[in-house]
């Protein structure tokens, strides 16, 4: 199987996003459901606005942080129907499916060559040490 690139992974970011808002409101979905997948939207477009990718509009958070959210919300949509008490069969298939959908998602996905373990270097304090030092 092919994995993800990181520019499609944005594409399916933001796929995502326009699924989680318009899937409640198209099937007329109860005030919590509508409410949750809402929360989830907004926090995943945010996330992936602030991702360190051809799709992030800001450039802050590294994509290995990107992927780990990815996995964590899918996590949570999978416990949620046990969480929140979701008795609807359709409601729970859907949350269910959500978050295997952003668990595959996370795991398919590529990360930079500069995010790799072979390729990160050591951590470096970025001070200059010898202004510090008397001799």
């Amino acid at each position: 199987m092919d994995r993800l690139t990181t520019k499609m992974h944005g594409q399916l970011d933001y796929l995502s996003v326009i699924v989680l808002l318009l899937t409640p409101r198209i099937l007329r979905w109860n005030g919590k459901m509508t409410n949750l997948l809402t929360a989830l939207a907004a926090g995943t477009l945010t996330y992936s606005a602030i991702t360190k990718y051809e799709w992030g509009v800001t450039q802050i958070l590294p994509m290995r942080g990107h992927l780990l959210l990815d996995a964590m919300s899918g996590i949570f949509l999978i416990m949620a129907p046990k969480l929140l008490r979701v008795h609807n069969p359709l409601y729970r298939t859907a949350l269910v499916s959500f978050g295997l959908f952003q668990i595959a998602a996370a795991s398919a996905t590529d990360l930079p060559e500069e995010e790799t373990p072979e390729h990160r270097s050591q951590f470096v304090i970025p001070v200059d040490v010898e202004q510090y030092v008397r001799e």
